[in-house]
């Protein structure tokens, strides 16, 4: 009995491998996605640029990746439409492209971004101590905390030859 089961299995397998060629490659071909892959670099000097953000943006999908320390980027698994490609970086133009991606498309795009002076406004930093505040802005201030009034030491001997008075 267990040969015979083994042997309708196999001949059942055998039948489904048989049907699976002949079925129209259409079906495969819906299933299959695209990739884009590709190298990012300064166009100033050809350095590969490490952290661009690279996406793909269509109505009703973003997809993207982030380049590695060689600059390389891949985008997996993209179902077929079109696409607008962006590449951005800090200090850098940004690069944008359109793409028709078709199922089973393997696009290799190499994007060389342009450096941009970017003129920032003035930046203020602030804090505040929940404890107080202290203020110091010059030396006499600093070495006041140091230096008392009734020692017998200047300020002026801090920073030079040590005087002691009356000795």
């Amino acid at each position: 009995m267990i040969a015979l089961l083994s042997r309708n299995v196999r001949i059942l397998l055998g039948l489904v491998g048989f049907a699976l060629l002949f079925m129209p490659g259409r079906v495969h071909a819906q299933q299959q996605h695209a990739a884009v892959r590709g190298f990012v670099t300064s166009l100033e000097d050809g350095q590969p640029l490490q952290g661009v953000h690279v996406i793909l943006t269509r109505d009703d999908a973003i997809l993207g990746a982030v380049t590695d320390p060689d600059g390389i980027y891949l985008i997996g698994r993209v179902p077929e439409g079109r696409y607008i490609l962006r590449a951005t970086f800090i200090g850098f133009q940004t690069f944008a492209d359109t793409l028709d991606l078709a199922a089973g498309d393997s696009r290799h795009l190499d994007i060389a971004l342009a450096g941009q002076q970017a003129a920032i406004g003035e930046i203020v930093v602030e804090a505040e101590r929940e404890t107080g505040s202290a203020r110091i802005s010059t030396l006499e201030e600093v070495a006041a905390l140091y230096v008392a009034d009734d020692l017998p030491y200047r300020f002026s001997d801090l920073f030079g030859k040590m005087h002691i008075p009356n000795h």
